[in-house]
């Protein structure tokens, strides 16, 4: 993979270099050519008149003294020069009296050729006697020009090598070495990425991504510590819940049947003093009081985790997004791929990196749309079938992958990976959906170029990461959630046992009273009974056996039995007092 996104660096940035480099240097060489043509030509063009010139006057005695064979001897003289063409000497009449060179060839330019008058002076004047008409080429300089040419050509060529090997070495160092190894301290495992960080001396962005990943993993170390403490302190709260929540269940069950029979027998009580004309002696408001069915009192150790019950629970109120997306997009960008946790309502929970390409152009037409929902529907129907894991590749040339968000067993929703290539892309396929969609093509094509390219296996991992780390986050509050409901069901027994106690407390002092109360009546009887000892020794039998029952009432006071007793001795004496039929039968 690091090789294959070194040639994708490569081959931008010779995308880049080459062309400007070509140009540059081509217009330097043009430059530096056409100057020197332009230099030759000059160069030339003296040369033809400084030959038309010197020959001129030699020449002008020859034809003055009509010495044909002395005019072609000095013609020929100047055969021997590279860059002349011909040599024609014209008498007065016009005919040719000697000629060298090549007269049939054709001139490139009507500057090389050069007309000179001949002629001859005299006392009356000068006379003209005749002309020489000089030629030239550029031959040399056109075969100069190409020896220049395949020099700066083989110039070129080495410096195009030197940019592609270079840009191809500088790339592997600079670039693909540092990813080679970033990807390789990556697939260790998570252990030993925190014991031994990659440490990178660099400051440039490779640095600042590599510096971000260790500080997500120190954050990551860190949560995962915490989250494994809380989860042993939750587990334990949890033991120790299920332990008592039997005995607490049948504690509960037994003090709510008591404490409603407890308050008829009150309300009993006191429609009975109405009827004698005394007042009620239990609080109206206590006795019509409902017992509660839930107490929720607030608990700043245990986090809240709002909306239904545990088993009710959507992903949504379970997770903890605020903390969970930065995370999640910190991911996303190291990695270089987009993601999105998705609901089964098809709510968007989370997402980051999302493709420019999907959003700017595949979502917004008809044809590619369709496509997409086609695409999202395939992956759908794969995951309630109770897959793995999906992968599935869009009639739109990009492929996507799909996991289920799986919490003590229900599924809450799904990762999606994507959209990316499994392979390099086939660009003239994209061009042909570009024209088919009537999409512009090169902004098309650049947004699928930041498509990244991922083989299936580094897909799946990064994705099996995603869910794992969902699936912990929402079974940490769904335990959370069921320890906080464990908690709450133990604070209603708690409350209850208080009620029994508060009772309890206040029948040990009625009894108190009632035996203070007795003990006075004894006294008072004593004198009486002391007159016959057998009434004595009877009535002593009957307070001692009162006492008994009295202590033994006392050492159970906290039970609920006892008390209904009482209170049913309490109706059968008003109903007495009344002249009725007691209700209750009282088994001493």
């Amino acid at each position: 993979m690091p090789k294959l996104q070194a040639s994708r660096l490569s081959h931008k940035l010779l995308l880049i270099y080459l062309p400007l480099t070509v140009v540059a240097v081509l217009a330097v060489f043009a430059v530096l050519e056409v100057d020197y043509f332009h230099k030759e030509q000059a160069r030339l063009m003296e040369n033809l008149a400084r030959v038309a010139n010197t020959q001129g006057t030699a020449v002008e005695a020859a034809v003055w003294e009509f010495d044909l064979q002395h005019l072609r001897d000095i013609l020929e003289k100047q055969t021997h020069l590279p860059f002349l063409q011909s040599i024609v000497v014209h008498g007065g009449n016009g005919e040719v009296l000697a000629a060298v060179g090549d007269l049939e060839r054709s001139l490139r330019s009507p500057e090389f050729r050069m007309e000179r008058p001949l002629s001859h002076p005299s006392q009356s004047g000068s006379r003209t006697i005749g002309r020489l008409v000089v030629t030239v080429n550029d031959d040399d300089i056109r075969e100069e020009l190409f020896e220049h040419l395949k020099i700066n050509g083989s110039i070129l060529l080495a410096l195009v090598v030197t940019l592609v090997a270079g840009t191809l070495h500088g790339v592997r160092v600079v670039i693909g070495r540092p990813l080679e190894e970033f990807r390789n301290a990556i697939e260790r495992p998570m252990e030993a990425q925190i014991q031994s960080p990659l440490v990178w001396t660099r400051d440039d962005e490779l640095g600042e991504v590599l510096r971000a990943y260790n500080d997500m993993l120190e954050g990551r170390n860190i949560a995962e510590i915490a989250t494994r403490k809380r989860e042993d302190d939750l587990r334990l709260a949890v033991k120790l819940a299920q332990e008592s929540g039997a005995e607490a269940a049948r504690f509960n069950r037994l003090a709510i049947d008591r404490e409603l029979r407890m308050l008829e027998l009150k309300k009993q009580v006191n429609g009975l003093l109405l009827e004698l004309g005394r007042p009620p002696v239990f609080d109206p408001l206590h006795e019509d009081s409902p017992v509660p069915s839930e107490v929720d009192l607030p608990d700043p150790a245990i986090p809240r985790c709002q909306g239904p019950t545990a088993g009710e629970q959507t992903l949504e109120t379970l997770l903890d997004m605020g903390n969970l997306k930065p995370l999640f997009e910190a991911f996303s960008m190291a990695m270089g791929v987009p993601a999105a946790i998705v609901d089964l309502d098809g709510k968007v929970l989370a997402a980051s990196n999302w493709q420019r390409v999907c959003t700017g152009f595949h979502r917004t037409h008809a044809m590619t749309s369709a496509c997409c929902i086609e695409s999202d529907a395939s992956l759908a129907h794969a995951l309630a079938e109770g897959r793995e894991y999906a992968l599935h590749r869009c009639k739109n040339g990009l492929s996507d992958a799909a996991a289920p968000i799986m919490v003590h067993g229900r599924h809450l929703a799904n990762m999606f990976v994507g959209q990316l290539f499994l392979q390099p892309p086939d660009w003239a396929f994209f061009r042909a959906r570009a024209q088919a969609a009537g999409f512009d093509e090169h902004a098309y094509l650049t947004a699928l170029a930041e498509v990244p390219v991922m083989d299936e296996q580094r897909l799946t991992a990064i994705l099996g990461f995603l869910i794992r780390l969902a699936n912990l986050v929402a079974s940490q509050c769904m335990e959370r959630l069921q320890a906080r409901q464990s908690e709450t069901d133990m604070r209603r027994g708690r409350l209850a046992a208080l009620s029994l106690a508060e009772d309890a407390q206040k029948a040990r002092e009625e009894l108190a009273d009632y035996q203070k109360h007795l003990e006075s009546l004894v006294e008072e009887r004593t004198a009486e009974l002391r007159k016959d000892v057998a009434r004595r020794r009877l009535a002593e039998a009957k307070v001692q056996e009162k006492m008994v029952e009295l202590e033994q009432f006392t050492s159970v006071a906290v039970g609920r039995e006892l008390r209904m007793i009482a209170l049913k001795e309490e109706v059968n004496a008003l109903c007495a007092d009344l002249g009725r039929q007691p209700p209750y039968e009282i088994v001493d």
